[in-house]
């Protein structure tokens, strides 16, 4: 859906049960034209050894004339807070450098990595210092290749840390890479209390993409009219504080496992006032 502003996209991580040609045809339907990559399987593999021959994967976007805005890294349990030199932090490196890899090869500028796995029995700081290390070598690796890297917020249910604005805006400022942007999770935004007005008077240009589901109590990825959240009206500020970046529409696999498309249509009816 296309707006003054942006352009309001899906993902295909609702589609999980599904194979990448159902969800390649229902953005057709649609009169979708972009999207984020959930980068997972079954519609890629890809994990610390490389990732699967991927040639017709992308050739199928190309034939339907969808153009990939980002590609999402589903964290799986790799993580950035372990030390580096650990196995799992050598495997967790490997496994977002193929990704980088991937994007540039298919000349997609953009890689969001969702900071999972800080654990809550562990030092923060010493865990806080791990990922920043991490991010900056992953952002000196990205940018030689034209790449820009987005962390966001995560619920505490995936991570100890990185749960609300503040500490994403510390970890960018420590990182303190060009290329390191952020990206907003916004149910997860809305159960902090936080809105999109915070988001942009905090971060201005450096906030890139939106990951828009509803949210209740409970937990977020609900269906947009299914939810707690006033979507609309948060739409309309960020049209008026001239938001450039990508919204992408994200909903939780245990939403939409029996029927990702009526999702889909559901959320465009509601995009669209119907």
């Amino acid at each position: 859906m296309r707006d003054a502003n942006f352009e309001i996209v899906n993902t295909n991580e609702h589609y999980f049960r599904f194979p990448l040609d159902t969800f390649v045809e229902k953005q057709k339907e649609l009169g979708g034209s972009r999207i984020v990559f959930w980068a997972s399987v079954p519609h890629l593999w890809a994990d610390q050894y490389g990732v699967e021959p991927h040639e017709e994967i992308f050739t199928k976007f190309f034939e339907a004339g969808i153009i990939i805005e980002a590609i999402a890294a589903r964290p799986y349990n790799y993580t950035l807070f372990m030390d580096n030199r650990s196995l799992l932090g050598v495997h967790s490196m490997a496994y977002y450098r193929g990704l980088i890899d991937l994007a540039a090869e298919q000349g997609i500028s953009l890689v969001a990595i969702e900071l999972w796995g800080a654990l809550r029995d562990k030092d923060r700081c010493e865990q806080y210092q791990n990922c920043c290390q991490a991010l900056r070598a992953l952002c000196q690796y990205a940018g030689q290749k034209g790449i820009n890297l987005a962390v966001g917020n995560v619920s505490y249910s995936h991570s100890a840390m990185i749960n609300t604005l503040p500490e994403l805006k510390s970890l960018l400022e420590e990182a303190d890479c060009e290329n390191l942007l952020a990206f907003m999770d916004y149910g997860t935004a809305w159960q902090r209390h936080e809105n999109v007005e915070m988001w942009i008077d905090t971060l201005g240009q450096r906030l890139c993409m939106i990951y828009l589901s509803n949210a209740r109590n409970g937990g977020s990825g609900y269906p947009l009219s299914q939810g707690c959240c006033a979507i609309q009206r948060d739409l309309d500020k960020l049209r008026k504080a001239g938001f450039s970046g990508v919204i992408a529409l994200r909903m939780s696999q245990d939403f939409c496992q029996q029927d990702p498309a009526l999702v889909d249509d559901e959320n465009w009816n509601y995009l669209n006032g119907k």
